[in-house]
């Protein structure tokens, strides 16, 4: 699930923006969302 969310902010940040500046943080953002997210949710899961 988190992929899906990655891949779509990525192709929204190459096809539709122009300021690479911006295309870079989106993808920065879009990286840590598919590092950190298992995380959270494994530990909710232990927590549950």
């Amino acid at each position: 699930m988190p992929l899906t969310g990655a891949a779509v902010a990525i192709g929204i940040a190459f096809f539709i923006l122009d300021d690479q500046t911006v295309q870079f943080a989106i993808v920065g953002v879009a990286a840590l969302y598919v590092l950190v997210t298992p995380q959270i949710l494994k530990r909710a899961a232990r927590e549950a």
